[in-house]
């Protein structure tokens, strides 16, 4: 049996765990961006949450990836 070609959204599910990462990293330098435009306080515990949660998401995501046809 061959194997069945996997749909462009199927393959991106399977790579959620970038996706997190480069999201959550864009959050936290938006956050940085927006309190430096509009002026208030920033949480640096908060920003460094966000962008050491991405950047642990994004290591996790090179680290685990499979090689099954899921892969870009």
């Amino acid at each position: 049996m061959g194997k069945s070609r996997r749909s462009f959204g199927e393959v991106l599910v399977a790579q959620w765990p970038g996706f997190l990462g480069l999201g959550l990293i864009a959050l936290g330098l938006f956050w940085v961006w927006f309190v430096y435009e509009n002026g208030g306080v920033i949480s640096f515990q908060g920003v460094g949450l966000l962008i050491g949660g991405g950047l642990a998401s994004l290591g996790y995501w090179s680290f685990a990836n499979r090689n099954d046809g899921y892969n870009f």
